[in-house]
């Protein structure tokens, strides 16, 4: 069938927008037991599924061999922080900030398997520029940290750093790395170089998650010095 796996993506990314509704009805319930049910019950469907597809051979030999099962532990984290990370953040009223990553998710899978590298770019491209609505809400915290007389000068470095570190190192480690993945991977280097980056996604959104905890009291600490000047 023409187009199937992305139709198949579409109605996966409808089901992820709507889930927020049933995790929100278990708010009773802990993120990790959540989880923990999602884990167990996954494996069992998969265990019936991979026995009535004949697969289920396939699968025990992928479990006895160390490199595959490497990669399926890993995948395993990856997907386990995924969840926990998205049933968390429904539990604690942020479900439109973490709608954000799922309105991101579906482009950035298109950006890394679509077959034209031009279109890869593109699809990166729009991504980057949805990530920058993040950058809105810092900018506007440190223009409230600093004196009055600072806020251009500070508006002004949080610019330069912003871009000298994401604008101009970022793209220059992109191409650094598609080139030396080049002998390996010829010309679709760029396209695993792309996807290679989305760890320093990952190394960012550490960062983010430890400022917001230090931000909002920054913020009432510059408030209460102001009303006592």
């Amino acid at each position: 069938m023409p187009y199937s796996g992305f139709i198949i993506g579409v109605i996966a990314s409808m089901i992820w927008g709507i889930t927020p509704i049933f995790f929100k009805l278990m708010e009773d319930f802990s993120p990790q037991e959540v989880v923990a049910h999602r884990i167990i019950w996954t494996v069992a469907a998969m265990m019936v599924f991979a026995y009535f597809t004949a697969r289920l051979p396939r699968l025990i030999h992928a479990l006895k061999t160390w490199r595959e099962m490497r990669s399926i532990i890993l995948s395993g984290i990856l997907m386990a922080t995924n969840w926990l990370t998205f049933i968390y953040s429904v539990a604690n009223d942020r479900i439109v900030d973490a709608s954000l990553g799922y309105y991101i998710y579906p482009l950035m899978v298109v950006a890394v398997l679509v077959e034209s590298r031009e279109t890869s770019i593109y699809l990166s491209s729009i991504v980057v520029a949805l990530f920058m609505v993040m950058v809105g809400p810092p900018g506007a915290i440190v223009q409230s940290l600093v004196p009055d007389r600072m806020r251009a000068v500070a508006a002004g470095f949080f610019g330069v750093v912003a871009n000298l570190v994401g604008g101009s190192l970022g793209p220059l480690a992109i191409g650094y790395l598609s080139d030396r993945l080049h002998g390996r991977y010829g010309d679709q280097s760029i396209r695993y170089a792309l996807a290679y980056s989305m760890l320093f996604c990952v190394w960012g959104q550490i960062h983010w998650y430890l400022a917001s905890r230090a931000m909002p009291e920054d913020v009432l600490e510059r408030g209460a010095g102001a009303g006592a000047g």
